[in-house]
């Protein structure tokens, strides 16, 4: 499914990979190469490590290294298709679209569960079945930007100090801030405070 959507330019790759290098084992190196060989791959099945070096600030030595990692680790192969006799050796891709869906799958079941355990939650707290676009935006928090149960109910427990109003826009201000919310201040530290004025 991602390749077919890498062919019609629908998966963005390049946010994918600098996103999840850390779930895919890749280092700085690896992962420059690996989004410069989707960039050629579009237009020409063939891997050259000269075309690449060309491209890329770094050194052949460099680029062989992080080749033959993202090989030994099958992120692509390498096969040779014969015509007339003369065979051109190619690479395939196949491997790195498999462990990106496969990450995508296991990470999904997790998401899915999360994101209605929260769609459940807000809908609650707001009294009130969720329009499409809140779900949207919830969709959003959870699967894009990774944000928990445990977060949502963080930031909802701001709003409540802080006495707004709990919509999407408020909601998603108050995940933005880290800080631990403001305490009511006490009545008479608030009259005393008064006084002095």
């Amino acid at each position: 499914m991602l390749k077919k959507l890498y062919e019609l330019g629908y998966f963005n790759y390049q946010k994918y990979i600098i996103e999840h290098m850390k779930e895919l084992s890749l280092n700085s190196d690896e992962t420059i190469i690996l989004i410069n060989i989707l960039d050629f791959y579009k237009d020409d099945k063939t891997l050259s490590s000269e075309k690449l070096s060309q491209r890329l600030s770094l050194t052949k030595a460099k680029i062989d290294k992080a080749l033959a990692s993202l090989l030994e680790r099958q992120y692509y192969e390498i096969y040779i298709n014969y015509d007339n006799g003369i065979g051109q050796e190619y690479i395939s891709l196949d491997g790195f679209f498999n462990k990106a869906e496969a990450f995508i799958d296991a990470n999904s079941s997790m998401s899915d569960d999360e994101l209605h355990l929260v769609c459940q939650y807000i809908s609650k707290e707001m009294n009130r079945i969720l329009t499409s676009q809140e779900l949207e935006i919830i969709q959003s928090m959870v699967i894009e930007d990774r944000y928990s149960l445990d977060d949502i109910k963080k930031a909802r427990e701001v709003l409540k100090i802080n006495k707004k109003l709990l919509t999407m826009k408020n909601l998603a201000q108050a995940l933005v801030v880290k800080s631990e919310p403001v305490k009511p201040v006490n009545n008479v530290l608030k009259d005393f405070i008064n006084n002095i004025k």
